[in-house]
């Protein structure tokens, strides 16, 4: 009974008071998103909305839960610290993610928008306020502060925003990506250079002083960190993971990054940002540093951060809108400077606003520099709770406008015809081939050799290999035919590189070959594809299947569901016929070294419709090749064969046929045909993408080793 009377209240400890906090946050933004998910409300919009309501309802109005989670002693100091350590880390990986070849590959449009888009609003802001930036070299103005955060565009929140909204992909997403990139840049010199001077004049000696130590820590992190963490790279086997001990001395560099700016009375995280931004992105040491903390960091301390920065509001002030005048300013002026830029390249002006409203975006970044300033109490608590409100309001408001200004799918619509049923005869045949896997390079080369390439119909070859984004924020568009060399992703693409490189040496006279390779995401993949085969003026697509069939071709052993959804997407959106090669190693048995191609069997197999006259053309041009030999099954039932053909449909498929017949003579996906020797078939199909044949002669359950090709006429646009 003694010890009880001694033993202190639970309240009284850190850590329960940390996790209780942590609970409460958790619970009421993750049921705010999910109730307003459907109304397409952000995670970043929710996390502030479950601050604001966790301040209004416990924090604010219950003295209780005040003095539990707010007490006025050291403790209140673990609920900032951990907040601090998420960001912290936060913004170290954002740099991780960053590739410097967006800055050094960026063009005059996305550098104009870029420095435009931050010195525009500044002097704006200074000519609309010119008694408010009087006071900047004097003393930190909350005023001064507000305008210059609200003219600058963070990269990580730009790229989180594009992310978001699926355009990381689009050509008005890279733009974006690229502008903020800028942006980022300029804003963080123009930080660093306004903060040496308030230094300098409150104290010169001080000024120096700390414009000394930041110099020295850029050039230690150019000459010293860099080419340590390439010693760390050369040190790590292929394949291989990095070893923890360069793991863990990498996060204490990060950590002790934030303690030497601190000293210096900057802003902390920019130590680590600037180690991050020096550390090679991508694998090995990049991507596992994002595989390691990117899913603790973004799913528990930075949501974390937020709602806990969030719960500064104070409802109460909320009605005075102070300095809201500023911050609709700034707004303005950076959405007009943004916009009038755009213009002046000629974008179209839905794209122009579009772009315009992504620069203006706010998010954790700006957020986390509000409530660094708050606690410092140069952004007082009513001006907050404003800055607050209106993150949460334009948080929500603007990706939707965004939205609704500009859709990245309506350029892959297919409004003129771009097939091979509408080529000229022996007119050059444009084909984009996508690659996965170093098994897939087999196949669609024998595919390309059995397409016939002659001098007098020649075939123009666009190979796309389809590479994972692993260890970066910004995904990566290469032709190897612009550029020689490419750190990381030419290493990835090297076998594929050489093996079509031989395929067009071999065929010199009747074959181009250009090679590509993309660095995405797995959702976003089909967005480079749709825009290569628009901007090549492609006729077909090849895709390969989602299914690794033994070595015998009678056996699934993998499957990938990623490939799978990037078909069905192509299919979906693509401005040209598309095919789908599901290799069940019979076109795949030739060897890399062998240089001829082997004759073959090939059957294809005709119900009617457009997609089967679309792969008619195709096996039309293989049946010249005398190593080829093609047989014709057409599928008609006794109804069909005795009625007159009448119908338009009828007339061109026997129209095909019979141009067919003059040679010794693959399988449309035909399903706008409905036969009567399909009835039934509709129930077992596995894979609709395949249509109802293809996917019959593509199952295991099939006792056959022939590869199949499943061909999709062009969706057209009405």
């Amino acid at each position: 009974m003694e010890n009880s009377e001694k033993a202190k209240d639970i309240w009284q400890y850190s850590l329960p008071i940390l996790e209780m906090f942590m609970i409460f946050i958790f619970i009421t933004w993750q049921a705010i998103y999910y109730i307003c998910k459907s109304a397409r409300m952000s995670r970043f919009t929710s996390q502030i909305a479950g601050g604001v309501l966790l301040s209004l309802v416990f924090f604010h109005s219950n003295e209780k839960f005040q003095n539990i989670f707010f007490p006025q002693d050291y403790r209140k100091n673990v609920i900032g610290t951990m907040g601090s350590f998420g960001y912290t880390m936060y913004w170290f990986l954002m740099g991780v993610k960053m590739d410097w070849g967006i800055m050094f590959g960026t063009k005059g449009k996305a550098a104009v928008l870029g420095i435009s888009s931050v010195l525009g609003p500044v002097i704006v802001s200074q000519l609309s306020f010119p008694s408010e930036f009087n006071k900047f070299f004097t003393s930190l103005d909350e005023s001064v502060f507000i305008l210059f955060i609200q003219s600058l565009s963070a990269f990580p929140v730009i790229i989180s925003l594009i992310n978001d909204l699926g355009m990381q992909n689009s050509e008005l997403g890279r733009l974006g990506m690229s502008s903020a990139f800028v942006s980022d840049m300029v804003g963080l010199q123009l930080s660093l250079i306004f903060n040496c001077i308030k230094l300098g004049i409150s104290n010169a000696q001080n000024g120096w002083i700390d414009l000394a130590a930041m110099a020295a820590f850029l050039l230690f992190a150019v000459f010293i960190w860099r080419p340590a963490m390439f010693w760390i790279i050369g040190r790590t086997p292929e394949g291989r993971p990095v070893r923890k001990i360069y793991i863990y001395v990498i996060l204490a560099a990060v950590f002790a990054s934030g303690v030497y700016w601190a000293m210096f009375e900057q802003f902390l995280p920019f130590g680590p940002y600037i180690l991050g931004l020096a550390l090679p992105a991508g694998p090995p040491l990049g991507s596992a540093l994002i595989d390691k903390f990117d899913c603790f960091i973004n799913g528990v301390w930075l949501p974390f951060f937020i709602t806990s920065s969030s719960m500064n509001v104070d409802m109460k002030l909320a009605r005075n809108f102070r300095r809201l005048n500023l911050i609709l300013v700034a707004f303005a002026a950076k959405f007009f400077t943004c916009l009038m830029s755009c213009i002046a390249f000629r974008m179209p002006w839905k794209d122009a606003a579009a772009l315009s409203l992504i620069m203006n975006y706010k998010g954790t970044v700006e957020l986390a520099s509000y409530a660094f300033t708050h606690d410092l109490n140069i952004v007082k608590k009513d001006s907050f709770t404003t800055i607050i409100l209106f993150f949460m309001v334009t948080s929500y408001i603007l990706p939707i406008l965004v939205q609704f200004l500009y859709d990245p799918s309506r350029k892959y619509a297919g409004y003129q015809k771009r097939d091979m049923l509408h080529l000229k005869p022996n007119s050059e045949l444009r084909i984009l081939a996508c690659i996965h896997r170093l098994d897939n390079i087999i196949p669609i080369i024998n595919l390309l050799e059995a397409s016939y390439p002659t001098k007098e119909s020649p075939l123009d070859v666009n190979i796309l290999h389809l590479i994972e984004l692993s260890g970066q924020a910004t995904p990566l568009f290469i032709s190897h035919q612009m550029q020689s060399k490419s750190v990381g992703a030419r290493s990835y693409s090297e076998n594929v590189i050489i093996s079509f490189n031989s395929f067009r040496s071999n065929y010199w006279d009747s074959v181009n070959v250009n090679l590509f390779t993309s660095v995405s995401a797995p959702e976003h993949m089909y967005e480079d594809t749709c825009m290569l085969a628009l901007d090549k003026l492609t006729s077909l697509i090849i895709l390969p299947f989602h299914r690794t069939w033994s070595l015998d071709g009678s056996a699934v052993i993998s499957e990938s569901n990623t490939i799978r959804t990037l078909n069905c997407s192509v299919l979906g959106r693509a401005p040209c016929s598309v095919a789908i090669l599901v290799d069940r190693k019979r076109l795949g048995r030739r060897s890399l070294e062998e240089s001829s191609f082997r004759s073959c069997k090939m059957c294809m197999v005709f119900f009617g419709g457009k997609d089967d006259r679309e792969a008619l053309v195709l096996a039309r041009r293989m049946a010249k090749d005398s190593r080829i030999e093609m047989t014709v099954l057409r599928f008609c039932s006794s109804m069909e064969g005795s009625a007159n053909i009448n119908d338009w449909n009828s007339m061109l498929d026997s129209t095909e046929l019979r141009d067919m017949r003059q040679n010794k003579i693959e399988i449309g996906k035909s399903d706008d045909m409905k036969s009567c020797f399909k009835l039934g078939l509709e129930e077992w199909r596995e894979f609709p993408e395949l249509g109802v044949i293809g996917d019959l002669l593509a199952s295991p359950d099939l006792d056959t080793k022939a590869s199949v090709l499943v061909v999709q006429h062009q969706k057209q646009m009405t």
